[in-house]
């Protein structure tokens, strides 16, 4: 919170069963605190107010575990949208709003699979195959990543 602009959100379970909070973070904002004498400001998103970054964490201690800083990047065929897990959006459920995030200790919230009658998995080959559908049940190995596009470039979270 020491880098809020904005009274952080209400505690929420988030996707990973995390005890989770969120504010905005910008820099330029006035209410913006000075959070050290190394940077004095965090950037915002070049497109602010707009567009504002998203600042999710957890708030079950004093000292956050983890962090997650989740933002809407205006070129959507970024390859680090997929590289990161958030090619079908990212961000606190249900708007799953952002589609990009950088984080510490934990993965970015993603749509989940089981929204889903048909998911995708590589195989060993590399290869997209069917893993779980109304005819050949579920197959899918959730500790490994699952996909939610054909083509397996749309990650969902298990």
């Amino acid at each position: 919170t020491d880098i809020c602009y904005n009274a952080p959100s209400a505690p929420r379970t988030d996707l990973f069963g995390n005890t989770a909070c969120s504010c905005n973070i910008c820099g330029n904002n006035p209410l913006s605190p000075l959070i050290s004498p190394y940077l004095p400001s965090l950037p915002c998103d070049p497109q602010s107010p707009q567009k504002e970054y998203l600042y999710d964490y957890d708030c079950s201690t004093a000292s956050p575990g983890w962090y997650r800083i989740y933002a809407k990047l205006s070129l959507e065929n970024n390859p680090a949208i997929i590289q990161v897990g958030c090619g079908g959006g990212c961000g606190p459920s249900p708007d799953f709003a952002y589609n990009f995030a950088t984080f510490s200790n934990t993965e970015p919230e993603t749509i989940s699979c089981s929204d889903y009658i048909r998911l995708w998995q590589k195989n060993a080959n590399d290869y997209c195959n069917i893993c779980k559908s109304p005819i050949s049940g579920d197959v899918c190995d959730y500790n490994n990543n699952i996909y939610y596009q054909s083509n397996c470039t749309a990650k969902c979270s298990p």
